[in-house]
């Protein structure tokens, strides 16, 4: 599948129109768009802006109410009953608060490894090594989509408008050129 994705890539070309231009780096290629592309890449970066305000304002309004409710439910019960699961039931619904829980300790495996490596012999660490490129997992992930948000304050004005516009007018240009040749 990775393939696939990879000679797709290879063969889908660059959408040629006048209002699309292209800056290519060593790192990265950008697509500069104007008009109607603009506007739509606009809208749907402000769709994803209150999508995250939202997401946001859910999650806290979540971790509040969660928070209050335990609250709630535990005033009804003495302190000694914290090793219980408390459960409270109404008409419509159960509430259950779980026995306060132990601190939960992780050991820190790869520290570990790291200092156990340390005391190896030599024969040991190159099975060590054999091991460690047996046991690999691989995961292809999706390339990730971030977006920021320009500010007017990064625009400057006039000047900005004219360094869009320029680009878009050599391009109708060149297809003018092209059309009388």
């Amino acid at each position: 599948m990775k393939n696939l994705l990879h000679y797709i890539s290879i063969v889908e070309a660059r959408i040629e129109h006048p209002d699309v231009s292209y800056t290519d780096d060593p790192t990265k290629v950008t697509a500069k768009l104007s008009s109607y592309k603009s506007a739509e890449f606009t809208r749907l970066a402000k769709n994803m802006m209150r999508i995250d305000e939202l997401t946001t304002e859910l999650k806290q309004l979540q971790s509040d109410v969660k928070q209050a409710r335990r609250e709630d439910v535990a005033e009804l019960f003495d302190v000694e009953d914290a090793v219980f699961t408390r459960v409270v039931e109404t008409k419509s619904a159960y509430f259950k608060l779980t026995k306060d829980p132990k601190p939960t300790e992780t050991p820190q495996y790869k520290t570990i490894l790291e200092e156990f490596a340390q005391h190896l012999t030599p024969e040991l660490i190159q099975v060590l090594e054999v091991l460690k490129k047996k046991h690999v997992t691989i995961t292809q992930k999706e390339p990730a989509l971030t977006y920021e948000p320009i500010s007017e304050a990064d625009n400057d004005g006039l000047l900005n408008k004219i360094r869009n516009w320029l680009p878009k007018f050599d391009s109708r240009l060149d297809q003018i050129e092209h059309q009388l040749a």
